[in-house]
């Protein structure tokens, strides 16, 4: 079977969706060999995909001008003709190129199967189309599985829940939290309560507001605590003065970082005390994701404190991590209040449960299970 991935990314990427795509890549390219291709739209790093057989498109200027699915569109069956009599599977996550995809075997009867990864509902004609015409469709949480079977009629047959992963041998490095501090200029003498990750997805706050509103209650109560926040863009700004405006200074109290690069993230996060992930209650966070960060979080060992949503009750339980009712700003200082007079006692056991756990959740046995479930 040969196993096309086809993207319209680019790389190098700060976007988390492009860098769960190329761990993907990387481990289905481990498995399959040459029996796989990345298709990307373009790189400036070559070094990125060391190791997988990707193809490059080369349309940066064609994504300037918007054409990029215009291009993708023509390319697309010639592309395909050249892989008539053998047994191909073309894998997505965007819903256009996946309708594409749809559109030229239906003409050309052209005998490709399609595999597509569903991380949303578009609440559009794309859901019905590509849900009806895919041959296997991977949902990333059982909310979004149970929303295809019951609203379009899916066979469960056609469905396996693929839930997002980790790279652990990323996160196998020393315990020595002092040292990374120093090299992250982080302070060595205070409990450090930390978030890494977007500050924002498709337009939705995460809820960093939230976690600086409860960090400012509880640095009134006790002044041996630091806020750290890493992962913002051209907003960190503004979140730098919404710490300011909630009573807190900067460099002594919290710090707020944009993007940090993803070799440094394991470094960052076993720098903290405590690791916070305050996503608010939407449907988009209560049934359709199945973040990247609580698998980081569970990775690095430390005592998780997380809202308490649907999707992340799939992965972890009261026996991993500790919960808080979403959006409750009291509830939530709280909570990091109890682990903080914990840190000695119970709450590394959760820590070391999470980890544990997250041995389930790897990249490379995601990739396992999709291809075998294709098979």
């Amino acid at each position: 079977m040969k196993l096309i991935y086809l993207t319209s990314l680019f790389y190098p990427s700060t976007v988390a969706n492009n860098r769960q795509t190329l761990s993907m890549a990387k481990e289905l390219s481990d498995l399959l060999g040459r029996d796989f291709t990345f298709v990307i739209s373009h790189t400036r790093n070559r070094n990125l995909l060391e190791g997988i057989n990707y193809y490059e498109m080369k349309v940066n200027v064609l994504r300037k001008l918007h054409l990029v699915s215009s291009y993708y569109f023509l390319w697309l069956p010639l592309f395909a003709l050249k892989l008539r009599g053998e047994s191909t599977v073309f894998y997505f996550k965007d819903s256009i190129l996946a309708s594409i995809a749809i559109f030229w075997r239906k003409l050309l009867r052209f005998n490709y199967k399609i595999a597509f990864e569903s991380h949303l509902i578009y609440s559009s004609w794309h859901d019905s189309h590509i849900f009806k015409n895919a041959d296997f469709i991977l949902p990333i949480t059982h909310g979004l599985r149970n929303i295809i079977i019951q609203k379009f009629k899916i066979p469960e047959n056609k469905i396996l829940v693929v839930p997002d992963g980790v790279d652990l041998k990323l996160f196998d490095i020393p315990e020595e939290k002092e040292r990374y501090r120093k090299e992250l200029n982080l302070p060595a003498d205070k409990k450090i309560i930390g978030y890494v990750g977007t500050f924002s997805t498709m337009g939705f706050g995460k809820g960093v507001k939230d976690l600086i509103l409860a960090f400012a209650a509880v640095k009134k109560e006790r002044k041996d605590v630091f806020l750290t926040l890493a992962g913002g863009r051209g907003e960190t700004g503004l979140y730098i003065k919404f710490a300011v405006d909630s009573g807190l200074v900067g460099g002594e109290d919290f710090i707020i970082e944009k993007y940090i690069d993803y070799p440094l993230v394991p470094k960052y996060l076993k720098s903290c005390d405590i690791l916070v992930s305050p996503f608010p209650l939407t449907k988009h966070f209560a049934y359709y994701m199945s973040p990247l960060k609580i698998f980081e979080y569970m990775a690095s060992k430390r005592p998780i404190i997380t809202s308490d949503l649907p999707s992340i009750r799939e992965v972890i339980t009261e026996k991993e991590a500790v919960f808080f009712e979403p959006g409750n700003i009291k509830k939530l200082s709280e909570k990091i209040a109890l682990v903080l007079n914990n840190l000695g006692g119970y709450r590394p056991l959760l820590a070391e449960a999470a980890f544990e756990k997250v041995k389930n959740y790897t990249w490379h046995s995601r990739a396992k299970n999709i291809l075998e479930f294709m098979k």
